[in-house]
């Protein structure tokens, strides 16, 4: 009993790890810096005498070349 315990809680652990993995991107799209939409928030920031901390930056998902 004591090991059917132990696998459930492996299996249920290695399901939730699984869960939490990132997808794969859309085939023929490259996730790249918005840099037009960190210029914005960044003069907000600005005009109104706040600081941004980016802690991830902003991204979009743009055609790759060759595609």
């Amino acid at each position: 009993m004591k090991k059917v315990m132990q696998c459930l809680i492996l299996g249920g652990s290695v399901l939730l790890l699984c869960g939490c993995a990132s997808w794969p991107s859309t085939p023929g799209y490259v996730e790249v810096v918005d840099q037009q939409k960190i210029e914005l928030i960044e003069k907000w920031a600005r005009t109104n005498n706040t600081q941004v901390i980016w802690i991830t930056a902003p991204v979009r998902k743009v055609r790759a070349a060759g595609t």
